[in-house]
């Protein structure tokens, strides 16, 4: 009886260690996901929303440094020059423009309207609320994108249209 059972648990860690040795448990690791897993649900559509919030971050960083334009920001000493910020002596130069935003800024833009025209063709994915709050928050970042071109550039609007 005893050999019966120690055979059977042989048999049984042999063939448990043989179907874990086959199976891969290492994660695939990607920087973007097929348009169907990321559209697929309510969780997915989130942290595709997510991604747009570090547009805030450097909009906080980026009011900063128009304040270095003012008064604010500026060396205060006796041997300061009134050019010389805060956050540095670095001169700006067309090639080195620390408050130059258009590419970025554009770049916002377009992943805005990207996902609108995404989210228009998988709306059926979600319920209408979930819905109407992901295009009012994308709409929002492309607003504040605009409006950081307008700030420092005049009006620019990018006017989209994908096709098919």
């Amino acid at each position: 009886m005893m050999k019966s059972i120690n055979k059977f648990l042989t048999i049984l860690a042999v063939s448990a260690g043989l179907s874990l040795v086959s199976c891969d448990i290492d994660p695939v690791l990607t920087d973007s996901y097929p348009e169907d897993v990321a559209w697929s649900n309510a969780d997915n559509l989130r942290l595709n929303l997510n991604g747009f919030y570090s547009l805030i971050g450097g909009y906080y960083g980026s009011e900063v440094e128009n304040d270095a334009c003012s008064d604010i920001l500026k060396m205060n000493g006796p041997r300061d020059s009134e050019n010389l910020f805060v956050f540095g002596s670095a001169p700006i130069t067309p090639s080195a423009n620390r408050f130059d935003l258009w590419k970025n800024r554009h770049t916002w833009q377009l992943s805005c309207c990207r996902f609108l025209r995404d989210l228009k063709e998988h709306r059926s994915n979600f319920t209408e609320e979930i819905a109407l709050e992901a295009e009012a928050e994308v709409r929002f970042f492309r607003a504040l994108a605009n409006f950081d071109l307008a700030k420092r550039y005049g009006a620019s609007f990018i006017l989209l249209k994908f096709r098919k």
